[in-house]
């Protein structure tokens, strides 16, 4: 409130007042209560994450998702799968120092690429997806990577598992490894997300579309 009525002493007619990015991590009534304050509109000046308005956009999906029934597991590391009948039947985790398995219908696996662990390079220059040991688009990095540093980027980033039109993870002869089985975000070949700035469309554009298929019933 201080802060608010000081700035109304310097604020002209017509001006738009610009603040930094922390008006209020839940209370949502923060932002009208400093406007009606300083007597003109505000604005939040974004910054790098982490940052206010995406940790409050966080709660509130979060919390609009428990609301639908999603299960949130926090510090739990997915390990392998079991199959049944060709087709992804549980999903083995590692939670509190055990390991379980999880029934499930459908599996998207969006776990990232090289800079979360999900894709590794060995000391043999091999070239793996390290959760479930899917088929991806070289598994040799020989060729994969240059030595001009300040050149073209380095086709290593580029490899990932490659899916269908329905984002299900698909293998050398082009049919699904698992008709449940789909794959969205940065574990997705073909393209260099950072160079691109292409990285928040396609996590978000591969995940809506994988959704779809599922409740469309695609793998049934």
């Amino acid at each position: 409130e201080r802060f608010a009525r000081a700035v109304k002493t310097v604020v002209q007619p017509d001006e738009v007042v610009g603040v930094p990015a922390v008006l209020g991590l839940r209370d949502s009534a923060v932002h009208a209560e400093v406007e009606r304050l300083v007597g003109a509109p505000v604005f939040e000046i974004g910054s790098q994450p982490p940052s206010i308005p995406g940790m409050r956009m966080n709660e509130r999906l979060l919390s609009h998702a428990k609301q639908q029934g999603v299960r949130v597991m926090l510090n739990a590391e997915v390990t392998g799968l079991e199959t049944e009948g060709g087709r992804v039947s549980k999903i083995v985790l590692h939670a509190a120092g055990r390991s379980r398995t999880l029934p499930v219908d459908a599996v998207v696996h969006c776990p990232g690429g090289f800079e979360s662990g999900a894709l590794s390079v060995n000391s043999y220059n091999q070239v793996s997806e390290t959760i479930f040991g899917l088929p991806i688009t070289a598994t040799d990095a020989t060729e994969l990577i240059h030595g001009d540093y300040w050149g073209k980027p380095q086709p290593l980033f580029e490899v990932g598992v490659r899916v269908d039109e329905s984002m299900r993870v698909i293998g050398e002869d082009d049919a699904p490894v698992y008709p449940n089985l789909y794959a969205a975000g940065g574990i997705l070949a073909g393209s260099i997300r950072w160079r691109e700035k292409s990285g928040e469309g396609i996590a978000l554009g591969s995940a809506a579309k994988a959704a779809a298929a599922i409740i469309e019933g695609v793998d049934a």
